[in-house]
């Protein structure tokens, strides 16, 4: 998902879903990450803009794609504990779709595949499949 579409995933957000995110977190215990800044950046902004939302923490476009990688994951995450599913890769990845975070699914599913590969977990991979 690029940039701009996180934005509009993260505004989408219904305010408990966004107190979820908080609470998921564990809000205001420890070092604030990255990707929370990142989040707390795109709340605070209006209309989507590059500049303001990147800062000067988030001008290495790596670290820019890095920490919107991990804030989508955490998205996700959270999304699927507080409902009434299960947290399984099948209900993450299920979730994923839904929002539209559709190479972040397949990533996850390919390696979530390799992982029941290596381990030769036959039931995992035809569940998978």
């Amino acid at each position: 998902m690029n940039a701009e579409g996180l934005y509009r995933l993260i505004h989408s957000l219904s305010p408990a879903q966004k107190t979820n995110f908080s609470n998921y977190l564990g809000a205001g215990k420890g070092r604030k990450s990255k990707f929370k800044l990142l989040y707390d950046r795109i709340l605070k902004t209006k209309a989507y803009d590059d500049a303001k939302i990147r800062g000067k923490e988030f001008k290495n476009a790596a670290k820019f794609y890095q920490n919107r990688e991990i804030l989508l994951d955490k998205i996700i995450q959270s999304l699927v504990f507080f409902s009434e599913q299960r947290l399984s890769m099948r209900s993450y990845i299920g979730k994923a779709m839904e929002l539209g975070a559709f190479d972040h699914a397949r990533r996850r599913l390919a390696s979530e595949i390799e992982k029941a590969q290596q381990e030769g977990d036959q039931d995992l991979l035809r569940y998978y499949y």
